[in-house]
């Protein structure tokens, strides 16, 4: 009797394996809200994932999980940060969806960026968002 072949679970394609990333990109996170302080900052910590800087508006409150969680770049100003952040920084934008465009209008051409709220409302200004979120991606190298 002739084996049967294994399933393709228990040989997945190389893109389908979970392991983290040899050389992690550092990680900039705007705003500094209940999310980042209860999920992000914990997720990144326990993934191994390094937080490069923290932006928000009330320094203190940046400056305060800065502390808490080791992080050494505190900012005021997303123009300040991204100024400061290494080239191959990834942002982490955990802001209101009113905030995106003018936000992401900040950004660095090609830059990684990572928004995990629902889009901007109303829909033309979460079309704007995905324009210029596009149009950063496609500078990339």
């Amino acid at each position: 009797m002739t084996a049967l072949p294994q399933p393709p679970e228990f040989h997945p394609a190389d893109a389908y394996r979970l392991e983290p990333p040899r050389n992690p990109r550092p990680i900039v996170i705007i705003g500094t809200g209940g999310i980042v302080k209860d999920a992000h900052l914990p997720a990144y910590r326990k993934a191994g994932y390094p937080v490069w800087g923290l932006v928000n508006r009330t320094v203190a409150r940046a400056r305060a999980l800065a502390d808490e969680y080791g992080i050494e770049h505190v900012f005021g100003a997303v123009a300040d940060a991204v100024a400061a952040a290494p080239a191959d920084a990834v942002y982490d934008i955990a802001l209101m969806p009113e905030q995106y465009l003018e936000t992401l209008e900040q950004l660095p051409d090609g830059a990684a960026v990572l928004i995990q709220k629902p889009s901007a409302r109303p829909t033309n200004r979460a079309s704007h968002c995905a324009t210029s979120a596009t149009a950063r991606a496609s500078s990339q190298p």
